[in-house]
């Protein structure tokens, strides 16, 4: 990440400025020539980005941005035409605040004017890679077909009229004179169903049981009466 803000800032600035030099060393006392000074000072945090998967690594680079020159007009002319490049660009910020005695003395420098250039930087992570197939899905579909039953109520007599309704998926049927239905298009998967039963005013939850040799399911309710 520093590598690559550091060759695009020289880049950037080495453009602007030519045939002014272009340095990342801490500003000293016996600057020659004519230049740009950009010193990293500090690293900072940068929040992490939100909603991704991985979230790349990000830290925010404060340069410290000096000029030199044989004059001081000269240098501050220089120092001017960074600092408003600097302000036109959206992906850096420019930091105003002076630098205090004690960072000038330790940088072993002499107070001057300059500016903090906050750049950016962000570092991308792979995707972790994907584990390999092993083998083939195995799709195993479920069986569809009818489901008969009867309904007997009380007395084992057959209770004819009835609607019994499947939750899911959605089947109605009504129960014929012998008390026989049939509901279409219902998974067999050897699971029992929950089933509603609408007979003489009134809903019966039932649950469906063993079938007998045919197939058909027997559903006894016991009938309430007024």
């Amino acid at each position: 990440m520093l590598t690559r803000a550091d060759a695009e800032l020289e880049a950037w600035l080495a453009d602007l400025v030519s045939p002014a030099g272009v340095s990342f060393e801490p500003p000293h006392l016996s600057q020659e020539g004519t230049g740009v000074g950009l010193y990293l000072l500090a690293l900072a945090p940068c929040p992490p980005l939100r909603g991704q998967f991985r979230p790349p690594r990000q830290a925010i680079l404060r340069y410290l941005v000096t000029a030199w020159d044989a004059s001081a007009a000269g240098a501050h002319r220089l120092l001017e035409q960074v600092l408003l490049a600097a302000l036109d660009r959206t992906d850096l910020d420019v930091e105003l605040q002076p630098l205090d005695g004690a960072t000038w003395l330790a940088l072993g420098a002499r107070p001057q004017a300059s500016f903090v250039l906050a750049v950016p930087v962000r570092h991308l992570l792979a995707d972790p890679p994907a584990r390999p197939v092993m083998h083939s899905p195995i799709v195993e579909p479920t069986p569809m077909g009818p489901l008969r039953g009867v309904l007997l109520g009380p007395g084992e007599l057959p209770l004819a009229g009835a609607e019994v309704v499947l939750a899911s998926p959605r089947r109605r049927a009504r129960s014929g004179p012998g008390g026989h239905f049939e509901l279409a298009g219902v998974p067999l998967d050897g699971r029992p169903h929950q089933l509603e039963v609408h007979a003489r005013g009134r809903t019966y939850d039932v649950k469906t049981t063993d079938a007998d040799p045919s197939g058909t399911f027997v559903i006894r309710i016991d009938l309430w009466e007024d």
